[in-house]
């Protein structure tokens, strides 16, 4: 079996403590509490953390954040159309339908997302159409949390640079994201939640991160780029920096085909050939609220903003954790979310939160560091990296904000009970 090596692997990082006090129970008292107040948890989460870093207290402060964060959005009302509505639509579209109408969709292109259509069968056959925001963003949020936490356990981050990291990966992977595209953005957290926890490419070690990656593929199909960087994993991590170029390359050369046969009409009158097209000219020319957002300049902003962020990330690992097991990863799918930008529409932005995820935990290593705490651009890179991330994160929530009942919600959040009010 091969093992990865770097940084957070020798055995003294490894060596782990428990942490005091019983998780379970602490992962209770917390979910309890949320239903009183989530904002008072959420606080308590991060600071219990903070105070006695440890995986298994990641496990129950990330439960806690997952809860409080799916009872605040359990009260929101949409006001105008937002992707969470056009997903509601889809889960109403199953109300009152057998199991089996799970192999067909609404949406002609989610005919063959089966673990999504499921999902939205589930739910739309509860009675309740919110549980769809409810039941992501719990998942969503809740293994964002335990990501960077369980990170910060294995490294023996300090409080400072692990509350430093925490506030940037809320900025970086945002609540519009989380809640209001859902899909793409619960995709990319699986997947890249797959890739941390693969720690050597064994069958066994595999198995958990291969089952998360499937499941992501099933809710959207543009994570099949993780689903192949998966199995080419074992060969770019002996030589990363030509993997990733040759990666980016094979993926800028298909995709710019596909636009060639897409625009040129080519094909279209073979059978399947022109209804695989047509499905394909959904990414290259983009849908209707892409092309929308291409017209929108604060909406482009962010998204070039979006791309500047993830840059000086890579920048950032690049100069400090290349031996980490992390970083191969990194560079490939940062690579290709560049390659498929220059060569698609909006798919790049789709895939962006999974070398963010990633990238942010190779923020973490106390050597390194302590290494590099006598240079100042460390610091300053990290200080723009902060600047960038708000600043992408002020963008998104200017739409997202006003698109629902925002000052209901932040009475929910700070106690919960006004919700039957």
């Amino acid at each position: 079996m091969m093992k990865t090596t770097g940084a957070g692997l020798d055995a003294d990082r490894l060596r782990l403590s428990d942490g005091g006090g019983n998780p379970l129970g602490i992962a209770v008292l917390l979910a309890v509490t949320a239903f009183v107040s989530p904002l008072l948890v959420l606080c308590l989460s991060t600071v219990l953390f903070a105070g006695k870093p440890s995986r298994k207290m990641a496990m129950s402060c990330a439960f806690g954040i997952a809860v409080s964060m799916a009872l605040v959005v359990s009260g929101i009302e949409y006001r105008h159309p937002v992707d969470m509505t056009r997903w509601m639509a889809e889960c109403q579209f199953y109300t009152g339908k057998s199991f089996l109408s799970v192999m067909s969709s609404s949406n002609a292109d989610h005919d063959g997302l089966i673990v999504w259509n499921v999902w939205c069968w589930l739910v739309g056959n509860s009675g309740n159409l919110a549980l769809l925001q409810v039941s992501g963003s719990f998942v969503g949020f809740g293994l964002t949390s335990w990501v960077v936490m369980d990170a910060c356990a294995r490294e023996r981050t300090d409080t400072v640079a692990f509350i430093a990291l925490f506030i940037f990966v809320v900025l970086a992977v945002h609540m519009q994201a989380i809640v209001a595209y859902m899909r793409s953005t619960l995709g990319c957290i699986l997947c890249a939640t797959a890739f941390y926890i693969r720690r050597s490419y064994g069958v066994k070690d595999s198995i958990l991160s291969l089952l998360l990656i499937l499941l992501a593929c099933g809710i959207h199909t543009s994570m099949v780029v993780a689903f192949a960087l998966f199995i080419l994993q074992p060969f770019i991590a002996k030589n990363p920096k030509s993997g990733a170029l040759i990666c980016a390359l094979a993926l800028a050369a298909v995709a710019s085909a596909a636009t060639f046969l897409i625009t040129s009409h080519v094909l279209d009158g073979l059978p399947l050939v022109g209804d695989a097209i047509r499905k394909a000219s959904v990414y290259t020319e983009g849908t209707g609220w892409d092309q929308q957002q291409a017209k929108d300049s604060l909406a482009v902003a962010g998204h070039v903003l979006s791309m500047i962020l993830l840059g000086m990330l890579l920048l950032r690992t690049f100069l400090t954790s290349q031996n980490d097991y992390r970083f191969p990863v990194m560079l490939v799918m940062s690579f290709c979310v560049f390659a498929m930008e220059a060569t698609l529409v909006n798919v790049g932005n789709r895939l962006i939160y999974i070398p963010l995820l990633i990238g942010s935990t190779l923020c973490l290593n106390n050597e390194e560091r302590k290494a590099l705490s006598e240079q100042r651009w460390p610091l300053l890179l990290d200080l723009c990296l902060f600047v960038v991330a708000a600043l992408v994160c002020l963008l998104a929530l200017r739409d997202f904000v006003p698109s629902f009942n925002y000052i209901g919600v932040a009475k929910y959040a700070v106690f919960y009970p006004s919700i039957l009010f």
